[in-house]
């Protein structure tokens, strides 16, 4: 009796050998997983606005540097393009956990995130994401402003809960007349929102 239960501790000690990595990479890569996710949302933003280039003769196009984040001091949502090289535009709420609330969807008719190589600002004050670098390639997905460059036009987060021309929650918004004051209502704002 005594042998058997020796034998069964020492097959069962073997095996828990055997699994204690197995366990500990599954826990690491979890934790890495769950920490990379978090960082993503976290990370502080040094753009409050972004601004588009001013109109002319012929229509200039900016790209917009991958990992751009647009915070503005204040409200509570950034808006993220290429995020860890996802080739996105995305709002995310940053007071209930980093929460995606929209992401720039293809013009196809379905809920699918436009996914492209270059997001650009352009000086007849549309914003497009483009399939290819260099703001080149078939449109992917746009704001649909263009002629609304009047008097400069940014690129930017509101919050609603300061009151901010009139919106509701967190929202990513393209304003005019930029050089003079913003002026209100904004001439796109991202369709989706937190509304607390």
């Amino acid at each position: 009796m005594k042998l058997n239960i020796a034998r069964s501790f020492a097959k069962n000690s073997t095996r828990m050998i055997q699994m204690k990595p197995r366990l500990y990479l599954l826990l690491a890569l979890t934790l890495l997983f769950a920490i990379s996710a978090a960082h993503a949302q976290s990370q502080p933003c040094v753009v409050a606005s972004l601004g588009f280039p001013a109109p002319g003769p012929t229509v200039v196009k900016v790209p917009v540097p991958s990992g751009t984040c647009i915070e503005t001091p204040g409200a509570q949502g950034r808006l993220r393009w290429d995020n860890n090289h996802n080739g996105m535009l995305e709002l995310y709420d940053t007071d209930d956990n980093g929460a995606l609330l929209w992401c720039a969807h293809l013009h196809d008719g379905n809920r699918t995130c436009a996914v492209g190589q270059s997001f650009c600002l352009q000086s007849d004050g549309n914003a497009v994401i483009y399939p290819f670098p260099n703001c080149t390639g078939a449109i992917l997905w746009e704001s649909n402003t263009v002629g609304a460059n009047v008097g400069g036009e940014e690129m930017l987060v509101g919050d609603g809960a300061q009151g901010f021309c009139g919106i509701t929650g967190e929202k990513a918004m393209i304003l005019n007349h930029v050089n003079t004051g913003f002026v209100c209502p904004p001439v796109w704002t991202s369709t989706s929102f937190d509304p607390s």
